[in-house]
């Protein structure tokens, strides 16, 4: 959503600087809301919950993407909402300025991780 927020600031600019007129700019946002209704439609293609569950979904999957063997996309997805369950559980406001609270969400999820991609699994996994 980050990408989608900057495209959004830099339409902005230009515009605000004459750099593009108004036709320009309305078939950027209409490209910038197809972007974001196609990742919400995959999202739920996958049976995950949002932007934050796809983002993590797409990173555990870009990280496994260099091993030979992979994990099944339902496997993929079961990790994914468990990491954001294990991370959710710590989080408190303020969460990103609390060093110890990162710290806490970073070691459980290391763990999980870990256990689930090494136990049990011949996919060996490199922490991020």
């Amino acid at each position: 959503m980050n990408h989608c927020k900057k495209r959004v600031e830099d339409l902005i600019e230009a515009y605000k600087e004459k750099r593009l007129e108004a036709k320009e700019i309305l078939e950027e946002f209409e490209e910038i809301i197809s972007d974001i209704r196609a990742r919400s439609d995959r999202a739920k293609s996958l049976g995950l919950e949002g932007e934050a569950e796809l983002s993590f979904y797409h990173m555990l999957e870009a990280s496994l993407d260099d091993e030979e063997e992979h994990l099944p996309e339902d496997s993929l997805t079961d990790v994914t909402k468990e990491i954001v369950s294990l991370i959710k559980e710590e989080m408190v406001v303020e969460w990103k300025k609390k060093v110890k609270v990162q710290q806490k969400m970073r070691k459980k999820v290391k763990l999980y991780l870990l256990k689930e991609l090494d136990g049990g699994t011949k996919i060996s996994w490199t922490p991020l």
